[in-house]
């Protein structure tokens, strides 16, 4: 179904395989370091939300997250979904060499086979990009090539169809609605 609603987006075209033209090994690196690494953004935005926003600011990227990852794990209950890279074979490797075991013991061997609908890696990059514009606009700058690498990661890595990634920066939408609605701030 997800492939489907791929192709419809992409007017008959599989995205993957129109990715599989762009393939690069350098590219291949850095999405791979993007993905695996994201996980470091949690303590590192969060910890610097606190430190320059206090408590207040932690609480909105807190809840702002918490609410996120609610939603998402129990989307993965209800639409639970493979990502490609489990369903599907490719033409063209990846041709990840320093990071391959990296990302293999980082995330491919915890892997729940069930947890693609939505992308939280592209959710929760997002809303962690959104803090650290909010409270730590330094850090920011920082994070921003993560974050802005994240929803191709996600698709070009094959873990996520596109619909996913789109679902994720929807599903980022509502807490940061809600949390910005909650503190009364612009």
């Amino acid at each position: 179904l997800m492939a489907s609603i791929d192709r419809a987006l992409f007017l008959g075209h599989d995205p993957l395989e129109l990715l599989e033209s762009v393939i690069w090994r350098p590219l291949s690196e850095w999405l791979a370091f993007a993905y695996s690494f994201y996980a470091v953004l949690f303590p590192l935005v969060l910890g610097a939300v606190f430190m320059f926003g206090g408590r207040p600011a932690l609480r909105e990227a807190a809840f702002a997250l918490g609410a996120a990852l609610l939603a998402g794990y129990v989307s993965y209950s209800l639409v639970p979904v493979k990502g490609p890279v489990l369903t599907r074979s490719f033409d063209v490797s990846l041709d990840l060499y320093l990071l391959a075991s990296v990302k293999e013991a980082m995330m491919d061997a915890t892997r729940i086979t069930w947890d693609c609908f939505p992308s939280m890696h592209t959710c929760c990059t997002v809303l962690l990009g959104w803090a650290a514009w909010r409270h730590v606009r330094r850090l920011f700058w920082w994070v921003l090539p993560i974050v802005a690498s994240m929803p191709l990661a996600c698709v070009y890595l094959r873990y996520h169809y596109v619909v996913d990634v789109l679902a994720g920066l929807g599903l980022a939408a509502v807490p940061i609605v809600v949390a910005k609605r909650l503190n009364h701030s612009p």
